[in-house]
């Protein structure tokens, strides 16, 4: 009756699923810097959450580190294979069973461009209680933005995300830790899908940000770290555009620039961050 007829209309709004293309492809958006920037553009992969099978239960605290809640990339035929996997097992399966996933096992299927928002990628941020903002900011969310702002400079339209698709499920934390990034990541990669525990997701397209940190990259935020002419102004002005647009602000009408200073301390850890004014 009237329940099954609002169901049926419910289920004709979703995406059709895209069929299984059969092959997985990787390509690092960023070879040409002195150690290449481990962010890809993968195509044809699935991601499967760990969280159930590998929640810390090894010893604390050493072990628990290594091996808590992990996230798994499964591909077909494709050479992707980060420097720093941190969070992220690589799976390579069979194109036959790669399809089985894809049409039969997956949660969902997104067609399209779509950017893959996930916390952990830093070792420490792996604990149960460590929901570490400054790791989330800096190795989990830098390397995203600037690949999305080197996308703009370069015009790549076509390849522009659709949504965000999000898995916080790396770390415990505090409740009003696990808010913010939440409320980070709507605000910054609108619309945003998010990945429950166990859930398995599959992707036309993904944009991955595979570094385990960037203490030994080039500084992201060094102007013509990623690409030439693009440094810590451009990002902030992507980020700021992002959140006016989160809030209701029209772009053309935006506040008034403020001036903007961004520094890292000197520590036995490089910080250096080049400052940035308007």
């Amino acid at each position: 009756g009237m329940l099954e007829a609002n169901v049926r209309s419910i289920l004709d709004m979703r995406p059709l699923r895209p069929g299984f293309p059969g092959a997985s492809r990787a390509t690092l958006l960023f070879p040409h810097v002195p150690r290449p920037v481990q962010v890809y553009m993968l195509e044809n992969v699935c991601v499967r959450d760990l969280s159930s099978a590998t929640d810390y239960h090894s010893s604390w605290p050493a072990d628990s580190i290594l091996t808590g809640r992990r996230l798994e990339v499964l591909l077909a035929n494709a050479d992707f294979e980060p420097a720093r996997k941190s969070r992220l097992m690589i799976t390579r399966l069979p194109p036959v069973d790669l399809r089985e996933v894809w049409m039969h096992q997956a949660h969902e299927v997104w067609p399209g461009t779509s950017v893959f928002v996930y916390e952990g990628h830093k070792l420490s941020t792996r604990c149960p209680d460590c929901a570490n903002l400054g790791h989330f900011l800096i190795d989990d969310l830098l390397n995203l933005l600037m690949a999305q702002a080197a996308m703009e400079r370069r015009g790549e339209t076509s390849m522009a995300p659709l949504r965000a698709v999000a898995n916080l499920h790396a770390s415990v934390g505090s409740p009003s830790v696990k808010a913010f990034q939440r409320q980070w990541t709507s605000s910054l990669f609108a619309p945003v899908e998010w990945m429950g525990s166990d859930e398995t997701h599959c992707f036309e397209r993904l944009l991955l940000n595979a570094d385990g940190d960037l203490e030994d990259s080039p500084d992201p935020l060094a102007r013509g770290a990623f690409e030439p002419g693009l440094g810590p102004l451009e990002l902030l002005r992507l980020v700021r555009r992002r959140f006016w647009a989160a809030v209701g602000i029209p772009a053309s009408s935006p506040p008034a620039p403020r001036n903007v200073l961004v520094y890292g301390r000197q520590s036995e850890v490089r910080r250096t961050w080049l400052a940035a004014a308007e």
